[in-house]
């Protein structure tokens, strides 16, 4: 900052110093005794211009054009503290909306339900098989669900822990704490647990229930092209007390990114497309012959679940 002058009094100072900077000269001015008001101009490269402009105003002061030109300052200042403060604001919340989601403190909720999966597959594992197989999967019987209507509303849930083999826990666990975690960083981990609980009990339901209603309709259809496509359906879904995995949820947790974030941005939820099409390849796929016996109603009913709920969500007022 140079000092390019002073003027006599202080409203002479004020009214060059505001002229300046509508002329997008930065400075001040400031009193200094025996000297008069001194003008410091910021930049060294405004020297010269601001020097011109000192010159010209020594001469006339009370042309008009300075002090008409002063008046707007006030006006532009304010609006640069109004810029300035939305812009803060704007920082504020991408900051809010865009928090790291690496860390695993961050994800509390996540890590405990990766540590009581990898826990489950360990006891299954071992001796503990036959005793976590009958309280935690959905049913032991085909019907009825005598053990839910009596209480054990877990059972809802937990088929989601149990996992059949490396593969099995290691993908879904990848993808839950991609997915899960990120939901979690974004939304909070209260938010997190209500969708994972929604989506648990409706995918598990759906595996339990669907091929068993699927062959009932084919049964009901008698023969021909109904029963046909009903009982291929089933088959497709897969049957039996014997399901469990975290995919039907995670398929689910992907949906609802998706669909949350593709109509509110803010959120700040956000799918990769490579991932996103991996996934839905592998949900294609498991269709298919190619691989054994897959709880696909999970599948199915999570990813529908999940684009539902993300659609909702977004749609509502923030």
């Amino acid at each position: 900052m140079r000092c390019i002058g002073h003027l006599d009094n202080q409203e002479q100072a004020r009214t060059f110093s505001d002229f300046l900077y509508v002329e997008g000269i930065a400075n001040q001015v400031e009193d200094d005794p025996g000297h008069g008001w001194a003008v410091w101009v910021s930049s060294e490269d405004e020297l010269a211009r601001a020097g011109d402009w000192l010159a010209k105003f020594r001469r006339q002061p009370t042309d008009p054009r300075y002090r008409q030109k002063a008046r707007q300052a006030d006006r532009i200042k304010q609006q640069e503290v109004e810029s300035d403060a939305e812009y803060a604001r704007k920082i504020k919340d991408r900051r809010q909306v865009f928090r790291p989601v690496t860390g695993v403190g961050s994800r509390p909720l996540t890590v405990s339900l990766i540590a009581i999966s990898v826990l489950v597959f360990l006891g299954r594992n071992g001796s503990a098989k036959a005793l976590l197989d009958a309280y935690l999967s959905f049913s032991q019987f085909p019907t009825g669900l005598p053990e839910i209507m009596q209480g054990q509303l877990w059972r809802l849930i937990t088929p989601i822990f149990i996992h059949f083999d490396w593969l099995h826990i290691l993908f879904n666990l990848l993808w839950l704490w991609d997915l899960g975690g990120m939901i979690e960083n974004r939304l909070g981990p209260a938010k997190l647990a209500v969708i994972l609980v929604g989506l648990a009990v409706v995918s598990n339901a759906a595996q339990y229930f669907g091929a068993e209603l699927l062959l009932q309709a084919a049964e009901a259809s008698g023969s021909g092209w109904g029963a046909a496509v009903a009982s291929r359906s089933a088959e497709m879904l897969g049957s039996g007390l014997n399901f469990g995995g975290l995919s039907g949820v995670n398929y689910g947790l992907l949906s609802y990114i998706w669909m949350r974030g593709r109509h509110d941005p803010d959120s700040g939820l956000f799918l990769n497309p490579q991932s996103l099409m991996i996934m839905l390849v592998w949900f294609v796929l498991c269709f298919t012959p190619i691989f054994g016996h897959i709880a696909n109603g999970c599948h199915l009913a999570g990813l529908a679940l999940g684009a539902a709920w993300g659609w909702q969500a977004a749609q509502r007022p923030r």
